[in-house]
């Protein structure tokens, strides 16, 4: 498929590349997948990007090096909130318990260091001008 070597659908390198999906059996002859790439930078993607939360991975604080808390939390807190929105804190809590483990310290956290603003009572949050 890749040199200039005939091979068969029975050879291990070939099964290989079947089995991971970049190529298949057409027409008696192994070819390469034409979708095998841009299926493959999706699901890279998903793990680099914004929706590695739809595979199930949450944020750990305790995983976390202590320089990219405040950072993370952030960036976390403005993914969850527009800037002109003010939410209660059950939904807040909600929308932060599709991304972290530990909602309350990142609650916290976000009001301590200015992200989110929030009245006295604690019922209603914001983002905070930055």
């Amino acid at each position: 498929m890749l040199s200039s070597t005939q091979q068969g659908a029975d050879d291990p390198l070939i099964v290989g590349l079947i089995k991971i999906g970049f190529a298949e059996i057409g027409n008696s002859e192994v070819r390469f997948r034409e979708t095998f790439l841009s299926e493959s930078l999706r699901a890279i993607d998903g793990h680099l990007g914004s929706h590695e939360i739809l595979l199930g991975n949450k944020i750990d604080v305790h995983e976390l090096q202590r320089e990219k808390i405040d950072s993370t939390v952030a960036a976390v807190i403005q993914r969850v909130i527009d800037a002109d929105e003010r939410i209660s804190e059950p939904i807040l809590n909600e929308r932060l318990r599709m991304f972290v483990l530990d909602i309350a310290f990142f609650r916290r956290h976000a009001v301590d260091t200015g992200v989110l603003g929030r009245t006295q009572d604690g019922a209603m949050y914001w983002l905070a001008a930055s």
